[in-house]
């Protein structure tokens, strides 16, 4: 779309330059020529690139070591509510995405975006954490990854951009 637009831009500036040319360069028609005094006005055109955005960064498979910026968020599902897809009679008794409990998996786990395989270590902070869950807004936004941590206490305020590195 982009190629598109710049190619009509270019056709029109062409259009405008050469009638311009034109009308410099071609001769009067000898009654509108009584003396040599006569003035000609000049059009100027200035072309103007348009300002094109980057793209935000692709989401995908990342490399051993990398670090990472992250936006940090975290979930408890003994609170119930949006932590715990099945909470019954005061316990959440839901798995976690990797299919494994996520009460023996606390302090310890993460859910990643889905582009990070099960498995994958992210090292926050020097604590390994692994990505055993999944969830609806784990996803990359603008380029950057939401991760949340299985864990009761927040280390960081919730959407907090924080800088981890990614072990897979």
């Amino acid at each position: 779309m982009i190629d598109n637009n710049r190619a009509i831009l270019y056709a029109a500036v062409a259009i405008v330059v050469l009638i311009g040319l034109r009308l410099v360069f071609s001769p009067a028609p000898a009654a509108a020529m009584p003396d040599r005094t006569t003035r000609r006005s000049v059009a100027v055109v200035e072309v103007v690139e348009p300002v094109v955005e980057p793209p935000a960064p692709e989401p995908g498979p990342i490399v051993t070591g990398e670090l990472v910026t992250i936006r940090y968020s975290r979930y408890d599902p003994a609170l119930g509510g949006p932590n715990c897809s099945r909470f019954v009679n005061g316990v959440c008794i839901s798995n976690m995405a990797s299919g494994k409990p996520w009460a023996p998996w606390m302090e310890r786990a993460c859910a990643c975006p889905p582009e990070w395989a099960f498995g994958t270590v992210v090292v926050l902070d020097g604590q390994r954490w692994e990505c055993q869950d999944r969830g609806g807004k784990i996803k990359y936004v603008d380029g950057i990854p939401w991760v949340d941590f299985l864990t009761r206490t927040p280390q960081y305020s919730y959407g907090q951009l924080v800088t981890v590195e990614v072990i897979e």
